[in-house]
This record gives C-alpha cells, structure tokens and sequence, in this order.
C-alpha cells in the first residue's frame, strides 16, 4: 500500500513554551491522535526544563518565512543576489559554502519556481519560523534547550522545531559534539 491507515484523519497542531533559559520554543505536529501528541509535547518541555505555554505565548515572536539554499561553488553571490531579488526574495545572505535566500511566506512558491526555471544550483528549500527577536544562553541551560529541541524532533509526530536562541558559535559546536 500507500503507507495510510484507512479511516485517520490527520490534523496540524502547534504547541508553545518556553525552554530553559527563557527561550520561546514553537513546535509544529502533524497527527492523528491529538491526546498522544499533546502527552508526548508536554513530557519532553517537563523533562527538559521547559513549559508548555498556551496557544499565542510564543507564536507572535515567528514570522513564516520561505528560505531556499544554493550552492555557493556553482554561482557568485552577486548574480544570485541580483536574480533572486529580481524573483521578489526578501534577503540573500552568504553562509559558508551556502547562499541562503528569504522570502514571505507568500511569495516562497514564486520564487521558488523562478529560481529553479533560472536553473539555479539549488540544494533545498523550506518553509521556517522566523524569530524576531533571540534570547542569548549559554552553558548547561543551552546544553538543556539543544536536548529540548532533539528530543522534540524525534517525536514521531512532530515537523517542525523553531526557537528563538542565540548560542556562541565555539559553544554550538562544542554542544553538539558532546550530543
């Protein structure tokens, strides 16, 4: 077969908290038992220090934004700053080998479709929760929150994970290594 169970219905649910350190933590789900899903969420915010918020806690902090990533050794960054604002992107920024283009929300599809008729090198694409602002953590609270974030995205029902941290570089690394 396809995969699908006969008869689930699959609804979108978004949860909000706060992990350590004050750290606002948005959390999309795609399920078809709400109460699982909603038991599974809550243990992993309790486990690590967080707190599931009510709905609207967190969520005026994200915008949904587009970003679409090319590959830096096919195209330099100013043509591809120069086709992907011509597209109607928002940004275009360099990281590392990567150049990352942000759209809105509205226009993601747009551009998408113009970069790749451009035959762009585009690597990925994807739909993120923007933060507006970021919350700086360090040490064992950021060591938490990175487990926070894991674990969360290992649930079986979970999509997507954002949060608005900000974490030292050198400090990120280390982290993950240690994970």
């Amino acid at each position: 077969g396809t995969g699908e169970i006969e008869g689930a219905v699959y609804e979108e649910l978004n949860f909000e908290g706060y992990g350590p350190g004050g750290v606002a933590v948005l959390v999309e789900t795609q399920t078809d038992n709400r109460n699982r899903t909603t038991s599974e969420v809550r243990h992993v915010f309790t486990k690590f220090n967080g707190n599931l918020g009510t709905n609207g806690c967190v969520s005026y902090l994200f915008t949904r934004k587009g970003t679409i990533s090319l590959d830096a050794e096919q195209i330099d960054m100013e043509k591809a700053m120069d086709l992907a604002i011509e597209a109607g992107a928002e940004d275009v920024e360099e990281d590392g080998d990567t150049i990352v283009v942000t759209t809105a929300f509205e226009d993601y599809t747009t551009v998408l479709q113009s970069m790749q008729d451009q035959e762009l090198p585009i690597s990925g694409s994807e739909l993120i929760q923007d933060p507006s602002t970021t919350t700086p953590i360090e040490g064992k609270d950021a060591v938490t929150l990175m487990k926070l974030i894991s674990a969360m995205d290992d649930l079986d029902d979970v999509s997507q994970v954002s949060a608005n941290f900000d974490i030292d570089d050198d400090a990120m690394a280390e982290i993950m290594e240690s994970m």
